[in-house]
């Protein structure tokens, strides 16, 4: 059962022998379609672990996927079926019955879990009172980029990097761009040499805030984020540099340098906590999630609309900047 699951080592065994003593219902379950390529995976079995007694089957009672293109979800009439988005996507309720998106969607059948809570370490991102003595006693490179998609769709955040990078070196460590004689096989360890990460989302949209943020934050970079309107809803405004809040790139690099040549200003970032009043915000509350998966297995189960237009409406939206 434990090696099955592959949750926690001599915890996640722990964890089971005591959900087994005090008789919590059986969950069958199936993970499928990628659903957990970004790490999401072990926090599901977690949160389900608050109500449930879980055993992974070829007979499922639930179904979390992905958006792999197996389609491996479809072969599960019967059971519930939860999508976990990793891209900005609505929910098609169609092959789905609940989902777990970035989206400000009023809708009982969805709750809003932005990636960045799944692909995370949380206790890198609250910070004590060393905190920016630490950072700033650090030898640092000026700034990291890490991206592999550098298609059309993240043009901005393309050219924002070649305007930054000829004024002062950016490092590149991913595909795109890259100036580091190939890929970093770490992309963490490569962040906490620099003192800003680049880090702009593919497009911006309400809600869409991914990993990238919070990924920079653990490292102690000072992040340089474009993205998200709201993204301030999601992390401290005065723990970054909001490309968005300056009236043109221009004005966004002239800050960036400026705080570059200042202990001062790089200590106001670093001092700021990553969450109001230093403390995670709501979508790391694991019981959360829990409660939301409880209700989409012990409700009455629905049927499912049998054609969904409000996938392809969103697409549409997203494409031409409508929101």
């Amino acid at each position: 059962m434990c090696s099955e699951l592959k949750l926690g080592g001599f915890l996640g065994c722990v964890i089971r022998l005591l959900n087994s003593f005090m008789s919590l219902p059986v969950l069958k379950i199936r993970f499928t379609d990628e659903v957990y390529g970004v790490g999401n995976y072990p926090y599901i079995v977690r949160a389900l672990e608050r109500h449930f007694a879980i055993r992974e089957s070829e007979d499922p009672d639930l179904v979390v996927f992905g958006e792999g293109k197996g389609y491996e979800y479809k072969r599960y009439r019967k059971a519930v079926r939860i999508y976990v988005a990793v891209e900005n996507r609505y929910p098609n309720f169609a092959e789905c019955d609940y989902a777990l998106t970035f989206l400000y969607l009023e809708d009982p059948r969805h709750l809003r879990m932005p990636m960045y809570v799944f692909d995370s370490e949380p206790d890198k991102l609250i910070r004590d009172s060393s905190y920016a003595d630490e950072i700033q006693a650090e030898e640092r490179d000026f700034c990291a980029f890490v991206v592999s998609n550098a298609s059309r769709r993240t043009e901005r955040r393309m050219q924002f990097f070649e305007k930054l990078n000829a004024i002062r070196t950016v490092n590149s460590g991913g595909r795109a761009f890259n100036n580091v004689g190939g890929p970093v096989a770490d992309k963490a360890a490569f962040l906490r040499k620099h003192r800003f990460n680049l880090c702009f989302e593919n497009h911006s949209w309400p809600g869409y805030t991914t990993e990238k943020l919070g990924h920079a934050l653990a490292a102690g970079c000072i992040p340089i984020y474009w993205g998200n309107p709201a993204v301030a809803a999601d992390f401290n405004p005065a723990s970054f540099i909001n490309v968005s809040d300056f009236a043109c790139d221009g004005a966004a690099m002239d800050h960036i340098l400026e705080v570059a040549e200042s202990p001062s200003l790089q200590r106001k970032y670093l001092q700021a906590p990553s969450f109001a009043g230093n403390q995670l915000n709501q979508y790391y509350d694991l019981d959360r999630l829990a409660d939301f998966f409880r209700r989409a297995v012990t409700s009455p189960k629905r049927d499912r609309a049998r054609i969904s237009f409000r996938p392809t409406v969103f697409k549409l939206q997203r494409k031409f900047g409508l929101c």
